[in-house]
């Protein structure tokens, strides 16, 4: 899962709405403000259950759905082989 690294946003642009099942829902979050801890232990538990970059890929997306993180931040992704 090294390719993953190649997905990075970078962190002072990374913007999203704290989801409705936790505290502080609906307000704005960011890198080490409102719920970035949750966010983090989220985004590192759909890189641990990732068998591929193609499972990564998918998760990411529904992660990035659930944050409401808007799609022009997300990464650029290699077209499938």
């Amino acid at each position: 899962m090294s390719q993953i690294r190649d997905f990075r946003t970078k962190t002072n642009e990374l913007v999203w709405i704290v989801p409705a099942d936790l505290p502080n829902a609906g307000d704005l979050g960011g890198h080490g403000g409102t719920g970035s801890t949750r966010f983090h232990n989220e985004l590192g538990n759909a890189i641990d259950a990732s068998r591929n970059v193609s499972d990564f890929r998918e998760r990411l997306d529904r992660l990035a759905a659930r944050w409401e993180i808007n799609p022009a931040l997300m990464p650029d992704w290699p077209e499938p082989r």
